[in-house]
């Protein structure tokens, strides 16, 4: 597990609700470690570990230099396209409405929708998210980026946020 980690959104949209989600959360998330990029632009990161966030209307992913660990949270819409080699030096997980992607909506209603972790993954403080559902105070007129903002909240939160589920 690395010291830090640096949050890459492509969507200002994602970035500003992650660290609204953040900021109402800060007693659960790992404080002072984690670092939030966003542009809209293609550009050029390095850092020790890296989570990127896709959103729908992705259109590439940002050059990596030196990044040790890094792991892409992708809208399973989005069209990016990547060569097999490209491909390796990520891990991924997918959201989406697919029964594919590794986090989906299994229910929504007019104020909640439940979140279903189809797949665990490890996160950035080496929890083991299992899989599991989480009911989200979310409509599904207001939640267009639901599902990439939970994911990458989950990708930073440390256990006391899992052990209260």
């Amino acid at each position: 597990m690395s010291n830090s980690l640096t949050v890459y959104f492509d969507s200002p949209d994602l970035c500003r609700e992650f660290l609204s989600v953040l900021k109402n959360n800060s007693d659960i998330c790992e404080k002072g470690k984690i670092t939030v990029v966003q542009s809209n632009e293609k550009c050029v990161l390095s850092c020790d570990s890296l989570l990127i966030v896709c959103g729908k209307n992705a259109k590439y992913l940002p050059d990596i230099l030196n990044c040790s660990n890094t792991t892409v949270i992708l809208n399973s819409a989005c069209r990016i396209v990547l060569s097999e080699d490209e491909a390796k030096n990520y891990k991924f997980i997918t959201c989406g409405f697919s029964s594919k992607d590794s986090v989906t909506v299994s229910s929504i209603t007019s104020d909640k929708s439940v979140v279903s972790i189809q797949r665990g993954f490890i996160n950035f403080t080496g929890y083991k998210v299992e899989p599991m559902e989480l009911v989200i105070d979310c409509s599904y007129k207001n939640c267009d980026n639901m599902l990439e903002v939970v994911t990458a909240v989950l990708y930073c939160f440390d256990k006391s946020f899992f052990e209260n589920k």
